[in-house]
C-alpha cells in the first residue's frame, strides 16, 4: 500500500498600488512524504522545500528599475544522510516604456546553485525583452532570458518513488532561453 502526501503553506505580501515604488515578498514551503507498507516491509521518505522571493521596483519617469532575489532549497529525511540542494538568484533590470505601446527591458542576472553531492553551478548572464502592443488583443514580443531551474526532492519523489543514494539533484542551467 503506497501513500503519498503533499502539503503546501504559502504567504504573499506586496504593494497594493502597482505604480511608483512596489515591494513584494513571497514565502512558501512544500512538504511531501511517501510511505510504502507491504507485509512486514515499511519504507518512508519525506522532504521539505522552502521557496523565498522578494522583489522591488520603482518608477523614474518612463523607466521602471526592478530587482529581485530568490532562495530555494530542499531537504530530505531518508534512511541515508542527504545534502540539501539549493539555488539563489538575483536580478536587476530596467524597463523603458518608449511609447504607450512599445517597451524594452534590459538587465542581468546571477544564479548560484548547489547540488546534493556538494557540487556548484553558477550562471551570470544578461537578459532582455521587447514588446509592441498592436491593439487591445494582440501584442508582439521577443525575449532572451537565461535562468537556472531548481529540482527539489519532492519533484523526484513524484517521479522516482524509490530514491537511491546516487540520484544527483542539481540546479539546471539554461544559458540560452529565447521566445516570442
Amino acid at each position: 500500500l503506497r501513500r503519498i502526501n503533499d502539503f503546501e503553506v504559502s504567504a504573499a505580501f506586496g504593494s497594493v498600488n502597482r505604480q511608483g515604488t512596489v515591494i513584494d515578498v513571497d514565502l512558501a514551503a512544500m512538504f511531501s512524504s511517501l510511505r510504502d507498507a507491504d507485509a512486514g516491509f515499511d519504507s518512508s521518505v519525506s522532504s521539505v522545500s522552502p521557496d523565498l522571493r522578494a522583489a522591488f521596483s520603482t518608477d523614474i519617469r518612463s523607466v521602471k528599475l526592478q530587482t529581485g532575489i530568490s532562495y530555494r532549497s530542499s531537504s530530505l529525511e531518508y534512511s541515508f544522510p542527504a545534502q540539501s540542494p539549493s539555488l539563489v538568484d538575483v536580478s536587476l533590470s530596467a524597463l523603458w516604456k518608449a511609447t504607450p505601446s512599445w517597451e524594452v527591458e534590459a538587465g542581468g542576472m546571477f544564479a548560484r546553485g548547489e547540488d546534493n553531492a556538494g557540487g556548484e553551478r553558477t550562471l551570470v548572464a544578461p537578459f532582455g525583452s521587447a514588446r509592441l502592443e498592436l491593439d487591445s488583443t494582440f501584442a508582439l514580443s521577443v525575449w532572451f532570458k537565461p535562468d537556472m531551474q531548481f529540482i527539489s526532492y519532492a519533484d523526484y519523489l513524484k517521479k522516482i518513488p524509490y530514491l537511491v543514494r546516487e540520484v544527483v539533484i542539481a540546479p539546471q542551467r539554461r544559458p540560452a532561453a529565447l521566445g516570442s
